[in-house]
């Protein structure tokens, strides 16, 4: 498929995707962290919701699959192996921190307290933690895994909070090196956890605002990127 956009880039775009290909995103990220190091774009956040894949980051040891008939996607951001899926919030900004003077660091924090205090919302105290226990973790479960990539002072991919997630998945594989039982998930801890897309929304919201993400266009469908931002621009696009 032909991700090139024909037409002017607005100054940032926040998706909106349902079940989008997982190779398919990555084309889509990949084009808009380039657009972003050569500055034809503004800061970006890509809010996807993947259907079934593994995927392993720079730490992923082959003995942490356990299911060897598994298809990973292999990637150059950080951590290890992981599942997405249906129930799953992915949030992947597409950022220039050093013209933001953030170290990695910094941006891993406002992640976390984004994921925290959106989930704080909900009534569900949650911690962050950093190095090998890296994630948002409550009641000694991770509800959320992060892995980002640097390039040329952009980032790439992001975190994935499992909300209504179907944990069964975890169990083909160490996730991020930890045993499947160690995952948990936001509705098994809450009962007013809201629909994914809600609650999506409310965390892109956080996200933006900490990392000054200030003007953004939202894309709902693939058609839109293929056909060009005109709609977008005049507020027609679906």
């Amino acid at each position: 498929m032909d991700l090139r956009l024909q037409t002017v880039i607005p100054p940032g775009i926040i998706t909106d995707y349902q079940k989008l290909d997982y190779r398919t995103f990555l084309s889509y990220q990949e084009m808009l962290i380039r657009e972003r190091q050569e500055e034809k774009i503004g800061d970006s956040m890509l809010v996807v919701f993947h259907d079934h894949v593994y995927t392993a980051g720079i730490r992923y040891r082959e003995s942490d699959l356990l299911d060897k008939s598994v298809e990973l996607v292999r990637l150059n951001r950080g951590g290890g192996i992981t599942y997405h899926g249906p129930g799953q919030i992915n949030i992947y900004p597409v950022v220039n921190i050093e013209e933001k003077n953030f170290t990695l660091r910094r941006y891993m924090e406002i992640l976390q307290s984004s994921v925290s205090g959106s989930l704080a919302n909900y009534g569900i105290s949650a911690e962050n933690l950093l190095g090998d226990h890296l994630g948002t973790w409550s009641s000694g479960r991770k509800l959320c895994s992060y892995g980002v990539s640097v390039q040329k002072g952009v980032t790439g991919h992001g975190l994935s909070l499992n909300v209504r997630t179907e944990m069964s998945y975890f169990e083909k594989i160490n996730p991020c090196g930890f045993g499947s039982e160690v995952m948990g998930r936001a509705v098994d801890l809450s009962e007013y956890i809201p629909a994914e897309r809600i609650l999506a929304s409310e965390l892109a919201q956080l996200i933006a605002g900490g990392l000054g993400i200030e003007k953004i266009v939202r894309v709902q469908s693939i058609t839109a990127l293929q056909t060009g931002f005109s709609e977008l621009l005049s507020g027609t696009a679906p």
